[in-house]
C-alpha cells in the first residue's frame, strides 16, 4: 500500500499485521550514537578534501550530521562530479548550481563512507586534470 503523507515533508508510515508488530523495534539511542560517530568521520574526511583541493572547493563543507554539501568554485563541476561518481558506483546529487549533496542512509557503515569519499577524491583529481 502506498499513500503520500505530510504534503511533501519527509515522513513515513508502516502498516503491519498485529502478529508482526511486536517484532518491530527501534533503537534510537544506538542509532544516534552510530550517526554521530559516522558523521564525525565523514566531516573529517570532507574537510581534508577541502584542504587538498582548495582550487576546486569553496572554503568549508556545508551541512551537519550525515547531510553534507560540497560547494565548488566552478558551477560546471557539480554535474561532472555526479557523473564521474556514478560511473564509479557512487550516487550523489547536485544541490543548486554550485554544490554536490551527500545524503547517506542512517545505517551507512564506515567502510561505505571511506569508499564514497575515496571516489569523490578521485573525481576531484580528474577535474583538476
Amino acid at each position: 500500500m502506498a499513500k503520500p503523507l505530510a504534503n511533501g515533508y519527509p515522513i513515513g508510515a508502516v502498516l503491519l499485521r498485529d502478529s508482526i508488530a511486536p517484532t518491530m523495534t527501534t533503537a534510537p539511542r544506538r542509532r544516534k550514537d552510530h550517526v554521530n560517530g559516522i558523521s564525525g568521520y565523514l566531516d573529517g574526511r570532507l574537510e581534508r578534501l577541502a584542504q587538498w583541493f582548495p582550487d576546486l572547493i569553496q572554503g568549508k563543507v556545508r551541512g551537519r550530521g550525515l547531510l553534507r554539501g560540497v560547494g565548488f568554485k566552478n558551477e560546471a563541476h557539480p554535474g561532472q562530479v555526479v557523473q564521474l561518481a556514478r560511473e564509479r558506483g557512487v550516487l550523489m546529487l547536485t544541490a543548486g548550481k554550485d554544490a554536490v549533496r551527500l545524503v547517506p542512509s542512517l545505517n551507512v557503515q564506515k567502510d561505505e563512507v571511506e569508499m564514497a569519499v575515496d571516489v569523490l577524491e578521485g573525481c576531484f583529481t580528474v577535474l583538476r586534470g
